[in-house]
């Protein structure tokens, strides 16, 4: 169900990208609930994510403050070209790459900032959206059992057992089920690898390519490498959450 409507998601002019910002917000502010309804050391993971949520935004606002300033940099760029053309004066014009390359940044620089102001809006609401469905019915309880344990495995009574939130057991079924959701939407391109997808790669890109090209030629096989390694991190995250 979830790939599905991932895939169909996906499809819509700039879905990857939103579907990656879901996510994001999906998993982190979930987890960050959990956090804030834990008992004891329990509770340092909303702390945790308290701090990431608000790192996150700096970046963003950063972000936002640099794209502007390239942007006002490329259109000076851009105007001194235009008038050093209308005077006939050359040698003070761009080249043509040059030209296309301060044309191309500042469509880049306003698609961000466009980009960050509605981003920001869907996670303010996405997040009142999370909390909605995680805590929804005022479902907590004094004390409860870690997701899938058994306090009999330890020899005592449910009172006895390590308690790790609040929450009621369906409360966190939500929380896991909404997590699980997050991590496959943030599977999607993110903004920052779709802005940059056309672009040469950069000199570590190359090198790393190149090494990359020789390992191939050797014979040994670095794609199916990758996915098991993609594969043995879905295996210890799956066994993380049991």
């Amino acid at each position: 169900m979830v790939k599905t409507e991932f895939e169909q998601l996906r499809q819509a002019p700039m879905g990857e990208q939103l579907l990656n910002a879901i996510g994001y917000v999906y998993q982190y502010q979930t987890q960050k609930l959990l956090g804030k309804h834990g008992v004891g050391v329990h509770q340092l993971g909303g702390y945790i994510e308290d701090w990431r949520e608000g790192l996150h935004k700096v970046s963003d606002v950063f972000g936002a403050i640099g794209s502007g300033a390239s942007l006002v940099r490329a259109s000076y760029k851009l105007a001194k070209h235009a008038q050093a053309q209308e005077e006939g004066k050359e040698d003070y014009a761009l080249s043509d790459a040059d030209r296309e390359w301060f044309e191309k940044n500042m469509m880049q620089r306003m698609f961000h900032i466009v980009w960050t102001i509605t981003k920001t809006d869907i996670e303010d609401t996405l997040r009142a959206v999370v909390e909605d469905v995680v805590l929804r019915e005022a479902s907590t309880a004094r004390c409860r059992l870690p997701s899938r344990s058994c306090a009999h495995a330890k020899g005592g009574s449910d009172e006895d057992a390590d308690c790790r939130t609040r929450l009621s057991p369906e409360a966190v079924a939500r929380a896991e089920a909404v997590i699980y959701i997050g991590q496959e939407f943030q599977r999607a391109m993110s903004f920052d690898e779709f802005i940059v997808k056309d672009d040469p790669p950069s000199m570590l890109g190359r090198a790393a390519k190149d090494v990359e090209d020789q390992i191939k030629a050797s014979g040994i096989d670095v794609d199916g490498a990758k996915q098991y390694v993609a594969d043995v991190n879905d295996q210890v995250a799956k066994a993380t959450d049991e």
